[in-house]
């Protein structure tokens, strides 16, 4: 698999786990005026904004321990701890917090 598309699958992943975060992918060979505006000379390159700001930025792999095999969550702690993802965004955080009903004291463990 090229490099683009294993940051490509970890970005999907992402995407859909940080629903409030948006995920935006372009062609380096289509947006000529773009790699030219982010200085890019290596693939893969994420950049991350934070209200127009860039707050990180990964060129290729070096930051990950485990090279072309890092783990989704390796790519989204660096995230976190940039601040580019909060954990108010974060579903799995939040399904943590939801509750049961309260047990009635006329409830039975009983289905019938």
């Amino acid at each position: 698999m090229a490099r683009c598309q294993i940051v490509d699958a970890h970005l999907q992943i992402l995407a859909r786990k940080h629903y409030n975060t948006k995920f935006i992918k372009f062609d380096a060979t289509e947006c000529g005026f773009l790699v030219q505006k982010l200085a890019l000379k290596v693939l893969p390159a994420v950049f991350c904004f934070v209200n127009g700001v860039v707050k990180e930025r990964i060129v290729g792999f070096d930051r990950f321990k485990g090279g072309d095999n890092f783990k989704t969550m390796e790519f989204e702690m660096l995230l976190f701890e940039s601040g580019v993802l909060t954990r108010d965004n974060d579903k799995s955080f939040a399904s943590a917090y939801v509750s049961r009903p309260a047990k009635n004291k006329n409830d039975s463990d009983d289905e019938f």
